[in-house]
Order: C-alpha cells, then structure tokens, then sequence
C-alpha cells in the first residue's frame, strides 16, 4: 500500500492508522511521509511517549480512555487527539469539549451537526 500511495504522490496526504503497529513502524521506514496514528484500545500509562518513541504523530484512542489530561499531554508533545469511534452525540461533544482534534465516527452528516460551531473535525 504505501508504494501505491507513494507513486500516486499522495505520501503527504494520506494517514496510516492501525491497531498493528509492526505495521505502522514499517509503513513509515518505506516513506517517513506518510502519517501514522497508533490505534489504542483501553487506557495505557503516558501513551504520549510511546507515541513519540515509536514516531507516529497521532493517537487513536477509544474514547472512553480519553481524558483532558491524555489530551493536553499529547498536544505538548505535538500529537495529534482522534479518538474513535463516535457515533452518538453527547460522546462526541464531550470530545470537542476536551479539544480533541477529530473525531472518527461512522455517521458523519450527524456528527457535523452534533459538533456544530465547535473545534472538532469529522472524519
């Protein structure tokens, strides 16, 4: 996949996530371009570092693990906050209230009028 992404010219466009992070690690020795965000299910001591030691640039958290500590930390350490998967209004607006940077959801249209007006982007 990532020699596909590669010889369209998308490497700067197109986000790797996964629960397999073997999988991320060699995504990102094939083309350090492409973004990878680690899949967390369940709550983990300070995964802002095991972010960072492994080189992906975001988090994707089950969102019942996210708090606004896990959010504030990461943002310091410049990682993005996307937690998953929301697809009921009041989870998702307690996630653009602690800043989350996106939401991932199956129900997009709902999600944008859930989120209406606030800082968090569907996707």
């Amino acid at each position: 996949m990532v020699e596909r992404v590669a010889g369209l010219g998308l490497s700067g466009r197109v986000l790797l996530s996964s629960f397999n992070h073997l999988s991320l690690l060699e995504a990102r020795t094939l083309d350090a371009a492409i973004e990878t965000a680690a899949i967390l299910y369940g709550r983990m001591a300070e995964p802002w570092d095991y972010a960072l030691r492994h080189g992906f640039q975001a988090i994707h958290p089950i969102h019942q693990a996210v708090t606004g500590e896990l959010v504030e930390r990461c943002h310091a350490a410049g990682l993005a906050v996307r937690p998953w998967t929301l697809d009921e209004a009041e989870p998702a607006r307690r996630m653009q209230a602690l800043g989350v940077d996106a939401i991932i959801t199956d129900m997009p249209r709902q999600a944008r009028e859930w989120c209406a007006g606030g800082a968090a982007r569907t996707g």
